[in-house]
Formats: C-alpha cells, sequence, structure tokens
C-alpha cells in the first residue's frame, strides 16, 4: 500500500504541474487580436490622410516625433470612440499602417 500512496503523491504532483501550465496558454491566447474589417480599415485611412503631413513628416528629431505621437493618439482616440470598431491600441493601428505602406510599395514594384 505504500507504493500506492506514492504513486498518489506523484499524481498529486503531477496535478500541480498542470497547475502552472494553465497559466501559460492564458498568455497565449490573449495575444491574438481581431484583425483589422473594412470599414476599420476605411476609417483609418481617412483619419490618416487628414493627418499625412505630419504622419509621414521625414524629419527626426524632438519636436517631429512629439507631433506624429500626439497625431497618432489623437487618430487612435478618434478610431476608438466610433463604436461601430472594435478597440485598437496605438501601437496597433501604427503597425497597420506601416505594413499597407510596406504592401502597397511592393505591389508597385
Amino acid at each position: 500500500m505504500d507504493s500506492a500512496s506514492d504513486t498518489s503523491g506523484d499524481s498529486s504532483v503531477g496535478s500541480a504541474d498542470m497547475s502552472d501550465d494553465p497559466c501559460t496558454p492564458s498568455k497565449t491566447v490573449s495575444k491574438p487580436k481581431a484583425s483589422f474589417t473594412t470599414a476599420e480599415k476605411s476609417l483609418l485611412l481617412v483619419l490618416i490622410e487628414e493627418n499625412k503631413n505630419v504622419i509621414e513628416d521625414k524629419r527626426t528629431g524632438f519636436g517631429p516625433k512629439t507631433r506624429k505621437d500626439r497625431t497618432w493618439a489623437v487618430i487612435t482616440n478618434t478610431f476608438n470612440s466610433n463604436s461601430s470598431v472594435n478597440q485598437k491600441t496605438q501601437k496597433q493601428i501604427v503597425n497597420w499602417w506601416n505594413n499597407t505602406k510596406k504592401r502597397a510599395k511592393k505591389q508597385v514594384s
């Protein structure tokens, strides 16, 4: 019977290990985000077009960088204030714009 109790002890250790595993998937489950819908893309293109002179400014430095960050924050807030869109972070929106530009350049070449 001692060996049976040893096996029970091993299984409880195994179940303790299993309790650690659910923590890892919860982190990976939260990573996938909803992709941009056609309506969201259209809205972003309008918002970006209105602010393109600031966003596409090639200058670097504190002034232009600060204006770009503020402009992206305004675009993000305006985008997220629309009730028909999924909430996105500023980083997600900037990444979408950069990827969209890359795809457009690739198609042209």
